[in-house]
């Protein structure tokens, strides 16, 4: 779901990808408040989407014939790109669950 489910109103990548770097913090749709909060499935996709950067970038970083200095540079630079190329396409399989905010009485 990446849409709310009180108004319709589709989230963009920005909002959920932002949500989703600022940990996992809760997406507040703009037109009627509602809460959406990640789920589990959310979370696991972005351990993957980290750990395959990582792998790749290691492999990388274990193939290359450059010198050491270079190699931790490009290391560097290859796991945070890949990283974020693999949760920007794991984005459009994630879902959401609507927190339910009590209201205090007066």
């Amino acid at each position: 779901m990446r849409q709310c489910e009180n108004c319709n109103r589709k989230f963009g990548f920005g909002q959920i990808f932002k949500s989703l770097w600022l940990a996992y913090k809760p997406i507040v749709c703009p037109q009627c408040n509602a809460v959406y909060e990640h789920t589990m499935k959310n979370r696991i996709l972005t351990a993957l989407s980290v750990a395959l950067g990582t792998i790749i970038g290691g492999l990388y970083w274990a193939l290359s014939e450059t010198d050491d200095e270079n190699k931790i540079l490009m290391l560097i630079i290859s796991d945070v790109v890949l990283t974020l190329l693999f949760s920007s396409l794991s984005i459009y399989f994630f879902g959401f669950k609507r927190k339910h905010v009590e209201k205090a009485s007066t």
